[in-house]
Formats: C-alpha cells, structure tokens, sequence
C-alpha cells in the first residue's frame, strides 16, 4: 500500500476547446434518413395501404362531420376500432392505422372531449 500512495501524477497537455470540426465530418448513420412530407408517403403505399387509409380517412370524416347522425357516428367508430384491434405489426412499430391517423388526432381528440362533456 506505501508504493501506491508515494506515486506522482503525470501532466497531460489538454486543449482548452475542441477541435473545428466541417459539418460533413458528422456521422452518418444508415438510417438517417429525411424527413418525407405525408405526401410522399402516400405515393410508396401498397394498394392496400392506400385502401386503408382512405378507409380510416372516411370514417372519420363521417365522424366529425356537422350534421352525422348518432348511427352513422357508431358506425365510423366501429370502423376505426376495428382497424387499430386488428392491425398486425410488431410492438416495436406504430400499427398503420395509427399511422394513418395522426393527422387527424387533434380533430379526434376535441371530438371525444366534446361528447364526453355532454
């Protein structure tokens, strides 16, 4: 135990800031991809993802709109928990339909405040 306590420190030179680096000398990992606008999304789809999402897309127009009865509102909900239970994807991915409903999430969520406050 004598030999370790009577050991000196050494002196490292160490620069006070790091060193300039140009932006493309960041790393570039494989999956970094851009961001693709909704569109763009859109147009990869296979029909019967396209099918889908114009499925989800109607019922919740039907949903929101103004002047939809209390059936034809039972039924677009029908239609989107359907969807959303059925949807097959691993648990380390957003299910499509969910997916597809994201745009929409706001419009969903004022309406089922709105109904849950009557």
């Amino acid at each position: 135990h004598t030999k370790m306590s009577e050991k000196k420190g050494v002196k490292i030179k160490v620069p006070s800031k790091d060193p300039k680096t140009k932006e493309s000398q960041e790393p570039q990992w494989p999956e970094n991809k851009p961001i693709q606008d909704e569109e763009e999304v859109v147009e990869g789809l296979s029909p019967e993802d396209t099918l889908l999402k114009e499925k989800l897309e109607t019922a919740v127009r039907k949903l929101t709109e103004k002047k939809a009865t209390q059936q034809r509102q039972q039924e677009a909900l029908d239609v989107l928990e359907l969807e959303i239970q059925s949807a097959t994807a691993s648990m380390t991915s957003v299910p499509k339909p969910l997916k597809f409903l994201r745009p929409f999430y706001d419009d969903l969520k004022s309406l089922y405040k709105k109904k849950n406050a009557v």
